[in-house]
């Protein structure tokens, strides 16, 4: 088992919230747990804060495996339901290029409990997470909203503790299709691991 890490990421946005103050789209990450996976895979738990200083919804997308493969596409999505305080929607999308995210309400505040994240062999004690923040992104043709059979939007405040499965879509050809994002920017997360 692993122990917390905490990790700020501070993306370079600012909007103004309530009562004026400036708010700052910023991810914090720290590992909470792991669950065997079979071997060299390492099945780790993560929980997010995730704070969208925009005045307009962002997506942010996070590794759902590392290393992290490049230039493969997605075929399929499976979206879980985060709730406890508030609710989130997850997509975890599958594929030689997957990953997994949640489209943040303006000026929201979002934490997850529990994400997976699988890391194939033995990870080091410090790993480094790209997160990407996204006013949207296409899949094929498709905007990612239309692969959660509804709006994705999370309310303005989470706390999600609870994980239900709620949707499924793959794509119509059964073939993985390209991913692109909009307005994107990268942010890495340094996330440092200890055992216990």
């Amino acid at each position: 088992m692993f122990a917390m890490a905490v990790i700020v990421g501070v993306a370079p946005a600012m909007a103004r919230g309530a009562k004026g103050r400036s708010m700052k789209t910023t991810v914090e990450i720290r590992v909470s747990g792991s669950r065997p996976g079979r071997p060299p895979q390492q099945r780790l738990l993560i929980d997010a804060v995730l704070h969208n200083g925009e005045s307009t919804p962002r997506w942010f997308v996070l590794p759902s495996a590392l290393p992290v493969q490049t230039g493969g596409g997605v075929d399929a999505v499976e979206v879980y339901e985060y709730s406890g305080k508030g609710r989130a929607l997850v997509g975890r999308f599958l594929g030689t290029g997957g990953f997994q995210a949640t489209l943040i309400a303006p000026g929201g505040a979002v934490t997850l409990h529990g994400l997976p994240l699988s890391y194939w062999g033995e990870p080091p004690m410090r790993l480094s997470l790209e997160v990407t923040i996204a006013q949207d992104f296409t899949i094929g043709a498709e905007p990612a909203s239309a692969w959660f059979g509804g709006d994705p939007t999370s309310d303005a405040t989470v706390d999600g503790k609870n994980e239900k499965a709620v949707s499924a879509k793959k794509s119509p050809s059964g073939s993985e299709l390209p991913v692109q994002f909009l307005d994107g920017r990268q942010l890495t997360v340094a996330v440092s691991l200890s055992s216990k």
